[in-house]
């Protein structure tokens, strides 16, 4: 930290420049990263979002029961104990145990050609119902230890979201409140002004119910914060562009995918509208670039109509 004529200057560096921000004025906005660290359980940050009145379609989904089932098994990896999936839909797990062959045995020309061996100890299949079945099944009945163990961290973790979770849902979340990421591969964000109050519910909501969280630090209008910002800015949206621009050359969509996309344009068109009057400069040839393709994405749209009435 700095002091510069009696007033506390916070500094933040990252890839895309550096912010210098007097501590109580009034800023562009915020620059946001996070934290990651254990389970949020699912219940208890449904009540913290709701407390902060928040949406509650903004939330991450629910874990699947696939994925559920993945961790649950592999919670029982360890030393000598593996796990492996059997199908492509994750839904039969297989346990296996590792173990060393006597090297006596080896060498009197037993089946085992190596110096491990392994074993099957048990298969784990999620079924139609998503509940649990354990093969064999006359020995790994409802009370012994691992099918009881299985059972508990899977139901467990259906109830929970893990880091990963919330960091993929957090890198989502934050397009909602007009983020731009301040580095190509995502890590740090600009979030404007008016929805730095948004952020801060956020933030509150999920520090209440684990302990993740989310780090914000003021950033004002200065050279340097405008040429950071704008950079992202005209990134994200020349991305989101040529992105549309790509499906819309390939010619597979119908009218529904066309409508989507349309809605994304507009969006785009809109924050990046939205970041001209914050940053108080001019994007006019990216204005012109996302028209352009609103413009071609509303002829594509009449011409499939046409070519559904004419069916």
């Amino acid at each position: 930290m700095t002091t510069t004529n009696g007033n506390a200057l916070t500094t933040v560096h990252n890839d895309a420049g550096v912010v210098v921000v007097p501590q109580g004025a009034e800023g562009a906005g915020a620059v946001v990263w996070w934290t990651l660290s254990g389970h949020v359980e699912v219940e208890g940050f449904k009540a913290a979002w709701a407390a902060q009145g928040l949406d509650e379609a903004l939330l991450p989904d629910l874990p699947s029961a696939a994925t559920a089932l993945r961790r649950a098994v592999y919670a029982l990896k360890g030393p000598s104990t593996l796990v492996r999936s059997l199908d492509k839909s994750t839904s039969k797990w297989a346990i296996v145990e590792e173990s060393r062959v006597d090297k006596a045995i080896v060498a009197l020309g037993g089946t085992v050609t190596g110096p491990l061996k392994y074993d099957v100890e048990c298969v784990v299949s999620r079924n139609e119902d998503d509940t649990l079945s354990f093969e064999p099944a006359t020995e790994f009945t409802d009370t012994h230890p691992l099918v009881m163990q299985v059972r508990g961290a899977y139901e467990q973790a259906k109830g929970q979201h893990d880091h990963a979770d919330i960091g993929s849902w957090l890198s989502r979340l934050v397009r909602k409140v007009d983020a731009v990421p301040l580095r190509e591969r995502g890590g740090v964000y600009f979030v404007p002004r008016d929805q730095v109050e948004t952020l801060n519910k956020m933030r509150a909501a999920l520090r209440a119910a684990s302990a993740n969280s989310i780090q914000t630090v003021p950033a004002m209008r200065n050279d340097d914060a405008v040429e950071a910002i704008l950079d992202a800015v005209r990134r994200e949206a020349q991305d989101e562009a040529q992105g549309m621009q790509d499906d819309l050359m390939a010619g597979t969509f119908g009218q529904k995918g066309l409508e989507a996309r349309a809605e994304r344009c507009a969006a785009a068109m809109g924050k990046v509208r939205r970041y001209e009057h914050l940053l108080g400069v001019s994007m006019e040839s990216l204005i012109v670039q996302i028209g352009d393709l609103q413009a071609a994405l509303a002829a594509a749209a009449l011409l499939a109509t046409a070519d559904d009435g004419a069916v």
